[in-house]
C-alpha cells in the first residue's frame, strides 16, 4: 500500500435536546503532485482506491485529552475501536517513512486527564497488505466537536505501519482486545449510556461524489434525505455457532443486476453474505460474480491487473444490488475512471475482484443510499437516498418512521468460508477481523483451534445442514483463483453462501485450505 496525500474531515458534533448527536463532516482536500483529485474519483469521500501509486483519503478531526490534541482518523462502521497513535510510537507508514506527525499523535504528557489503567489489556491488528498496529487501552477525554466523553477508551498503538488512526462504531463486541473476556462500550453505546441518545442507533448519509459534506446522526435519522421509504432487513448472524447475536453488519445479499439499454440482466440471484463497511472504499465481489459483471458491461481484465470498460455515454445504465428487498441502484459512471493510457476506455474501479469467497459493500455502492444501522435491534434500514441540503431530524426510541420491515428465515452454511478469509486476516483500513479476534471469539464458544475436527465440528452443526460437504472439500467448487490467500487485497471481511449450488456461485471450501487454516490459526494458539 502506498501513502499520498490525504483529504481531511473536519467533525463538527451538534447535541440537541439530549436526544441525537449530529457529526458533520467537511471535505476538505488537498493534493500534491501526482494524486488523484476527487472529482476524478467516481466514489464517495471518506476513502478514495488507490490506483498505482496514486491516491488520496478523507480522515476525521477528533481532539483528546485536556490540552486538546487533533488527531485525524477514520470513520469506520466496520469495526468496533477506536486507536490513535502514541507519540513516541514505532510508526512506518510502508514507503512514506514516519507519517504519524502528520496525521496527528497523542502526546499523554501533556493530559492531566489521561489515565494509564493496568487492568485494561492490550489490542492488536495484523493485515493482508503488511499493515498493522499494536498498543494498550487506556482512558482519557476525547471531545467531538462540542461533545466532550470523559474516561472514554482510547486504543494507543505503541507500534504501527497505518499513519493514521480508525474511529470505529460498529458493535461493541468486536474490539481488538487481546483479552477474549475483555469488552468495552465504544462511541454509539456510550452515547447512548451517557444519555445523550435513545437507541444505539445511527444514520449516514455520505452525500453525492462532488460534495463537500456529509453526516452521521446518532440517535436519529434525517427524512429530508431519504428518497420513499426505508426498507428495513435483519442482519446475518455468521458466528450463530459462537454468539447469539450478530456482532458484524452482515445481511443477506440476494440480487445483482444490470441494466443498460435493454431489460435488465440477472447477474446472479444466488444467496450471498455480504458485509456493509464504510471503511472499505470500494465493493469486492466473489471473482466468478466480479467476472460476470464485468463481461456484462463489456469490460475486460489488462495484464496489468486493472479492468476497462468502454467509457459510458449516459448515465442510465446502473447496478442494483439487492439484499433481501432492500435494493440500492448505482450508476455506471459513477464505478469508473478515464484510462490515462487507452483513449476512449474508462478503469472499471467502483467493484473490484475479492481475493476470497466474500462481498464486501463500500462506499462506491453505500453512497447512493440512506442507511440506518441499529445495532440494538440488530438490523440494517436501507432507503434511497435524496441528495440536499434540507434536513428533517427525528430522533428515534423505538422503530423507525416511515419504514416496512422484512422478515428473513435466511439459513447459510458460512462459518467455514468465512474463518477462511479471517485466518488470512484483512486490509488495513477497513479495521476487520483478525486470526487473534476470531481466536478469542472462539475461545468464549469454549472451543479450540488446535485440529481439524474443530471446523467440522462448527460447519456439521444442526444450524448448517448440509455445510459439512463444503467443509471437506466435495461440491460444485468454484474459482480456486479467489481464494489465493497471498493476494493482498482491500477487501473487509464476510462471505458467500456456501449452500450454493450454481457453478462458480458455490463457495466451497477445497481441503488444502483447510490445512492451510488450521496451520495459519495454531500459530496463534
Amino acid at each position: 500500500m502506498k501513502w499520498s496525500a490525504p483529504v481531511s474531515l473536519a467533525l463538527a458534533a451538534t447535541a440537541v435536546a439530549a436526544d441525537f448527536v449530529k457529526v458533520d463532516f467537511d471535505v476538505l482536500e488537498k493534493s500534491s503532485s501526482g494524486a488523484l483529485q476527487r472529482r476524478d474519483l467516481a466514489r464517495r469521500e471518506p476513502q478514495a482506491v488507490n490506483i498505482g501509486n496514486q491516491g488520496h483519503w478523507y480522515l476525521a478531526q477528533l481532539y483528546l485529552g485536556s490540552s486538546r490534541q487533533q488527531v485525524s482518523v477514520l470513520l469506520d462502521t466496520g469495526s468496533s475501536d477506536f486507536w490513535v497513535v502514541d507519540k513516541n510510537a514505532d510508526c512506518q507508514a510502508p514507503g512514506q517513512g514516519n507519517q504519524c506527525v502528520v496525521y496527528g499523535q497523542f502526546d499523554t504528557q501533556q493530559s492531566t486527564s489521561f489515565k494509564r489503567n493496568d487492568s485494561l489489556p492490550g489490542f492488536s491488528f495484523s493485515y493482508m497488505d503488511d499493515t498493522s498496529v499494536s498498543g494498550n487501552y487506556v482512558q482519557d477525554t476525547v471531545q467531538i466537536g462540542d461533545y466532550v466523553i470523559n474516561d472514554y477508551v482510547i486504543a494507543l498503538a505503541n507500534k504501527t505501519s497505518s499513519p493514521y488512526g480508525v474511529l470505529g462504531i460498529g458493535f461493541s463486541g468486536k474490539v481488538a482486545s487481546i483479552k477474549s473476556d475483555f469488552i468495552y462500550p465504544n462511541l454509539p453505546q456510550r452515547l447512548k449510556d451517557d444519555g445523550l441518545i435513545k437507541k444505539n442507533l445511527y444514520s449516514l448519509y455520505l452525500n453525492n461524489i462532488n460534495a463537500d459534506s456529509g453526516s452521521v446522526l446518532f440517535g436519529a435519522i434525517d427524512t429530508a434525505k431519504i428518497d420513499g421509504e426505508l426498507t428495513t432487513v435483519p442482519l446475518v448472524n455468521i458466528y450463530s455457532q459462537l454468539s447469539d447475536k450478530p456482532i458484524e453488519v452482515s445481511l443477506e445479499f440476494t440480487k445483482l443486476t444490470f441494466k443498460g439499454d435493454s431489460e435488465a440482466d440477472v447477474i446472479t440471484d444466488n444467496k450471498y453474505v455480504a458485509m456493509l463497511d464504510s471503511g472499505s472504499t470500494n465493493t469486492y465481489l466473489p471473482k466468478p460474480l466480479f467476472q460476470r459483471a464485468l463481461s456484462i458491461v463489456g469490460g475486460w481484465t489488462q495484464p496489468n491487473g486493472l479492468s476497462y470498460i468502454e467509457c459510458p455515454k449516459d448515465d442510465s445504465s446502473t447496478f442494483t444490488f439487492g439484499f433481501n428487498g432492500a435494493n440500492i441502484e448505482v450508476p455506471l459512471e459513477e464505478l469508473v475512471i478515464p484510462s490515462s493510457d487507452i483513449e476512449g476506455k474508462c478503469i472499471f474501479t467502483g467493484i473490484l475482484p475479492s481475493s476470497n469467497d466474500l462481498a464486501i459493500v463500500g462506499d462506491s455502492v453505500l453512497r447512493h443510499a440512506y442507511l440506518v444501522y441499529d445495532l440494538e435491534d440488530y438490523q440494517i434500514s436501507i432507503g434511497k437516498v435524496k441528495y440536499t441540503n434540507d434536513s428533517d431530524i427525528h430522533e428515534v426510541d423505538g422503530t423507525l418512521p416511515s419504514a416496512s420491515v422484512i422478515e428473513s428465515a435466511v439459513t447459510l452454511s458460512t462459518l467455514a468460508s468465512y474463518a477462511e478469509a479471517t485466518a488470512a486476516a484483512v486490509a488495513y483500513p477497513q479495521g476487520s477481523l483478525t486470526v487473534t479476534w476470531y481466536r478469542d471469539l472462539l475461545a468464549k464458544g469454549n472451543k479450540a483451534m488446535n485440529d481439524t475436527g474443530l471446523i467440522l465440528d462448527m460447519v456439521t452443526d444442526g444450524k448448517n445442514g448440509s455445510s459439512a460437504a463444503a467443509a471437506t472439500g466435495s461440491g460444485s467448487g468454484g474459482d480456486s483463483s479467489a481464494r489465493d490467500s497471498s493476494a493482498k487485497s482491500t477487501s473487509g471481511a464476510s462471505t458467500t453462501a456456501a449452500s450454493s449450488s450454481k457453478g462458480d456461485d458455490a463457495a466451497a471450501l477445497a481441503t488444502p485450505w483447510m490445512a492451510m487454516l488450521i496451520g495459519l490459526l495454531s500459530m496463534f494458539v
